[in-house]
């Protein structure tokens, strides 16, 4: 008759055998499916990225004061910069702004000031900007809109440089806005001979002011191209 040890150190051995036979069939099925390697490591990344975030985004300062008196800052800062980066380069960065939300004051519109060789000159406006600007809600144009904003925000004296690409895309933009006019003039006798992106800003009333009445809008000449005879066709965004 067998004795109760052997009975308990062979529960035990069959039971560390079944444990360690479970280990390597994982370890071979994530080795077969690395897929789900990857599917695994990415949704760790993103709870780690959301747990973090949410914590320091809202209260950056406290919460590396918070780090620092517990004495993990230093081991956070490297994954702290990492997410930076990632939250940067996908566009997912939020800076909280749904609950504390800047209200806008102002509200730019890319146009394009046409010059002529009589030293007249015409302007080729947004086709987000309406006549009358008590009338903001718009529909479509999304892309074209955010584009624009981009356009006359965005604006340095470096990007003026034809040969950056940056340069071309303005240089580029405003020959299109020269195309539209022309086909909407398509009698016009005049030549371009210039041509200057700027912004029209519009500022909105004050709370205690009449809401439907706007001063003209503010001009700003953002650069200034000479007109090509032969540009390549610009795609709209």
């Amino acid at each position: 008759m067998a004795s109760p040890s052997n009975h308990v150190s062979s529960s035990v051995g069959n039971e560390f055998t079944t444990k360690q036979g479970g280990f390597r069939r994982a370890v071979v099925g994530l080795i077969r499916h690395p897929q789900r390697v990857l599917v695994c490591l990415l949704v760790c990344w993103h709870v780690t990225f959301l747990l973090m975030r949410n914590m320091i985004d809202l209260t950056p300062d406290k919460a590396q004061e918070w780090c620092e008196r517990q004495g993990i800052w230093d081991d956070l800062e490297t994954l702290n910069k990492a997410q930076l980066i990632c939250e940067k380069r996908s566009g997912i960065d939020q800076g909280w702004k749904m609950f504390g939300s800047p209200v806008a004051r102002s509200s730019p519109y890319a146009a394009v000031k046409i010059e002529f060789d009589d030293e007249r000159f015409a302007y080729q406006r947004s086709s987000n900007e309406q006549k009358d600007p008590a009338k903001y809600f718009r529909l479509g144009n999304w892309r074209i809109r955010k584009f624009e904003h981009f356009l006359v925000t965005k604006w340095s004296e470096s990007y003026a440089n034809p040969k950056s690409k940056y340069g071309l895309l303005w240089k580029r933009f405003v020959h299109w806005r020269l195309d539209v006019w022309q086909k909407l003039h398509p009698n016009d006798p005049r030549k371009p001979v210039r041509l200057h992106l700027v912004t029209r800003r519009f500022t909105f009333p004050k709370p205690s002011a009449d809401p439907t009445h706007f001063d003209p809008p503010k001009i700003k000449v953002i650069a200034t191209f000479k007109v090509e005879d032969k540009h390549r066709p610009f795609r709209k965004p």
